[in-house]
């Protein structure tokens, strides 16, 4: 069973940073379009990375126009400060990992996903990678005992959750690993410098570290944890859902029709993602294809609240069906 991970001290923090005023946001500065344009206009929090251009597509090829939706993006650092944008009321929609949104709700708040579009492979490569220098002598999980592991958050963090679930179930001791909260980007320079024994990273990281020979893979956490893990929702709060069906319904199906069309065309896909984030073209060729899916499955979702359940960041679990709305269970 995993050890309980958020005090409620934790919990307190999340609650107090989602109510916050503010969210450190990037704004597109793209405009609404004119009121004559016949398109309902709205406003989406989103993430910068590789795995999030299946909206960039939905925008750039059409498809939210086809649904007649106008959609100006805003850009954030992570889900949390997309999640205290929408409850504020700045935005209407925004993506965030499963994780945050589901603890989100333990402390208060009432946030429904309208539709999913990414999750883990069902077996390795993956983008989440637990990886080590090769030159290290961790050869196994259960090396990782004594030593130092960076993580980009712990608490209720979906990245922290998995690496625990898989370290656990190879019968490692968690209370004696030692984690250190530091962000992805910095995470190859601290492996190659020695100042900690072992990073979980996820792509682009993962595929550029494990290109180059003096890095190794122990573990492929979010397969490990749950094969097929959701990875990333898009969520609004139950009251403006509940009243704007149709701009709902319209966003699902744009963003269905995205990945369908990105999963039919994994070439003009790769050339999108360098387009998107300024990735370098030869370096995705590498790189695992994104697992994109609107398919909800309950039983892995449900999968993925007991997780929480057992690491006590959920107070009891929760039904899917309130979590995801009827069009994303569709």
């Amino acid at each position: 069973m995993m050890k309980k991970l958020l005090t409620g001290s934790v919990a307190l923090v999340l609650a107090v940073a989602l109510a916050g005023c503010g969210a450190n946001i990037e704004d597109t500065g793209n405009e609404p379009d004119d009121a004559g344009s016949g398109l309902t206009h709205i406003a989406v929090g989103d993430i910068k990375i590789a795995s999030q251009t299946d909206a960039y597509a939905a925008q750039k090829l059409g498809f939210f126009e086809d649904h007649g939706l106008d959609v100006e993006f805003t850009y954030a650092a992570n889900g949390q400060d997309i999640l205290t944008a929408i409850s504020s009321g700045s935005l209407n929609l925004g993506l965030a990992i499963p994780g945050t949104a589901m603890t989100a709700n333990a402390s208060g708040f009432d946030f429904v996903g309208v539709v999913q579009d990414q999750i883990a492979h069902e077996e390795g490569p993956d983008s989440g990678g637990l990886i080590v220098r090769t030159d290290s002598g961790i050869s196994s999980l259960a090396d990782l005992e004594g030593r130092s592991l960076a993580v980009n958050a712990t608490g209720a963090n979906q990245v922290y959750v998995s690496i625990v679930k898989t370290l656990e179930d190879a019968g490692v001791d968690v209370s004696k690993v030692q984690f250190q909260e530091i962000p992805f980007p910095q995470m190859p320079s601290v492996l190659e410098q020695g100042q900690v024994d072992a990073v979980a990273v996820v792509d682009p990281f993962t595929t550029m570290m494990l290109s180059d020979s003096a890095y190794t893979d122990l573990a492929w956490y979010y397969v490990e944890a749950l094969p097929g893990m959701p990875l990333s929702t898009y969520w609004g709060t139950r009251e403006w859902v509940e009243s704007h069906p149709d701009e709902v319904s319209a966003f699902n199906a744009a963003m269905t029709e995205a990945v369908e069309y990105l999963r039919a065309n994994p070439d003009e896909a790769r050339d999108l993602i360098a387009e998107f984030t300024g990735l370098d073209r030869a370096l995705l060729d590498n790189m695992p294809d994104i697992q994109w899916s609107t398919e909800v499955s309950v039983e892995t979702w449900e999968k993925l609240i007991d997780i929480y359940v057992q690491a006590g960041l959920l107070p009891e679990a929760v039904e899917v069906t309130d979590l995801l709305t009827a069009a994303a269970l569709d």
